[in-house]
């Protein structure tokens, strides 16, 4: 199932970097992978660090003083948005800078062969602009706007696209692979799987990978991009394609989800 997404600027490395952990957010949660969506679990996450923090500066000032109890599940929580941050610190816009990757694929299920649920990012119409550094005359500003208001528009799709995919019944895992140049050294935390083909087919289900090709909607690519460094970026970025040849690289951090009750497991 292919999407065409039309953002209003090309995708740069931060925008990018943007897009992918919105769509490991909207995975998780629709996929009931967490209680709630994943931004309020990493507010639930530092109000417990701060409490206790707050607690062992008033023991010492004070006294000692009653603490609150960690349940199993603080500890379960902790660990989950602990996965997520390590994940989204990997793959930063350092990474795909480096990496020249072309494609970005996040799978939710037992490994990365058997999938639930996957959606395929697509970078390929966008190389010029993913490969090239960040300036440092980039307006930060500038830069974080147009990355939300690109990974709003891909969100937008990927609900519209998922309402027909089966939601999982209990905690699964969440993977990320990145397709990029055979290299001899691969990307860092990221190991090769060159004979890489995941199953589609489960018994009689087939799972419909969600594939998201981002288009550029203007001629003019937002940001202070010349000629000569779009030229740049797209010989770059195209470099490792005149052999043809390229394998998926997986991610060594996975993220486990947690178990959400719902009113269909119950039934």
């Amino acid at each position: 199932m292919e999407i065409p997404v039309k953002l209003a600027v090309s995708v740069n490395a931060h925008s990018a970097t943007k897009i992918f952990q919105e769509v490991v957010k909207f995975v998780l949660y629709f996929q009931n992978q967490c209680p709630g969506p994943y931004d309020q679990m990493l507010d639930t996450v530092k109000m417990l660090e701060e409490e206790e923090e707050e607690h062992v500066t008033n023991s010492t000032l004070v006294g000692r003083r009653k603490r609150r109890r960690t349940t199993a599940g603080d500890r379960r929580l902790r660990k989950f948005v602990r996965d997520v941050e390590a994940l989204f610190e990997l793959v930063d816009a350092q990474f795909l800078v480096t990496s020249k990757g072309t494609d970005m694929l996040v799978v939710l299920g037992a490994s990365p062969a058997r999938p639930k649920m996957a959606c395929l990012l697509q970078w390929c119409p966008n190389q010029a602009a993913l490969h090239l550094p960040p300036s440092e005359v980039d307006d930060a500003v500038l830069l974080k706007k147009q990355a939300s208001d690109g990974a709003r528009r891909v969100i937008r799709a990927l609900i519209q696209s998922a309402l027909d995919t089966k939601i999982a019944t209990g905690p699964s895992k969440l993977f990320v692979l990145s397709r990029g140049p055979v290299v001899d050294t691969p990307p860092p935390h990221f190991l090769p799987k060159r004979s890489f083909q995941p199953q589609w087919r489960k018994g009689k289900q087939i799972i419909r990978p969600i594939c998201i090709k981002l288009h550029n909607s203007r001629a003019a690519a937002a940001g202070p991009v010349s000629e000569e460094a779009g030229a740049e970026g797209e010989a770059v970025g195209n470099e490792h394609m005149s052999s043809g040849e390229s394998i998926w690289y997986q991610s060594s951090v996975s993220v486990r989800g947690l178990s959400v009750s719902t009113p269909d497991a119950a039934l």
